[in-house]
């Protein structure tokens, strides 16, 4: 649970009293923090979990909720070695790194210096963290690096690697420093990879849909994904974040 709803379920006057107490300056750093601004679905879980699986529909904050996870967790000083990992080195620089809610951007919300090095795929801060990016399709690249923390975006398009060169399995296997953590944002598709996450013990789901952030999108396109795509497969899936294993077409669902 966030602060804002902690703060919520306060009684009335117990509320009261909290907001009556903090300074003009307490007040709009609380305003302006992610634990205030963020939907629950977006906060980290509790509890003792190794993966924490975003499955959520196209611009439902995902990106967002995992670049304030990776600043949050350097900025307390809990890891050290972080790897990016996108589809492509396309996507990693576009969404992960410099993109609207990526991390260069929520670096500099917080007030962190980020020193970015796109030819050596670095981002490195003052406290001494490091983070590398990765393509999926260059898994490779993944053998022999050590990390604590690593944040995997759209899993469900990886490619699958042959062999030792698998992105997917040498991300696993460097995942060895500290208490290593694993965030996973996708858009769901019924993938053997997706499947036995969800399946897993370790694992923790959030889910939501593109409408859960309206508030953050132009109403047209709202209305635009509403008329076209409401209660279809694409939208069930793409929007909805809803994870389709029946076939379509096949006269019985499953």
């Amino acid at each position: 649970m966030g602060i804002k709803q902690d703060l919520m379920a306060l009684p009335h006057e117990a509320r009261t009293q909290f907001i009556d107490s903090l300074t003009e300056a307490e007040a709009d750093a609380l305003m302006r923090s992610w634990e205030w601004t963020a939907r629950p679905e977006q906060l980290p879980p509790e509890g003792d979990w190794f993966v924490w699986l975003l499955m959520m529909g196209r611009a439902a904050g995902k990106t967002r909720a995992a670049s304030e996870y990776v600043i949050n967790e350097i900025s307390k000083g809990e890891h050290e070695r972080i790897a990016l990992v996108g589809r492509t080195a396309a996507d990693v620089r576009d969404v992960m790194v410099t993109g609207k809610s990526g991390i260069l951007a929520i670096a500099r919300l917080r007030g962190i210096d980020a020193h970015h090095e796109p030819s050596k795929r670095l981002i490195t801060f003052p406290n001494g963290a490091i983070i590398t990016t990765y393509s999926a399709g260059s898994g490779d690249a993944l053998r022999g690096p050590e990390h604590s923390l690593a944040w995997a975006d759209e899993l469900a398009s990886w490619p699958v690697g042959k062999g030792d060169a698998d992105a997917w399995s040498n991300l696993l296997m460097g995942l060895r420093l500290g208490n290593p953590k694993l965030v996973v944002s996708t858009t769901p598709r019924p993938t053997r990879r997706v499947k036995d996450l969800m399946a897993d013990a370790k694992t923790v789901v959030t889910r939501s849909s593109t409408f859960a952030n309206r508030e953050n999108l132009a109403p047209s396109f709202i209305d635009e994904m509403e008329r076209r795509y409401a209660g279809t497969r694409i939208g069930r899936q793409e929007l909805e974040g809803e994870i389709l294993e029946d076939i379509e077409g096949a006269l019985w669902t499953l």
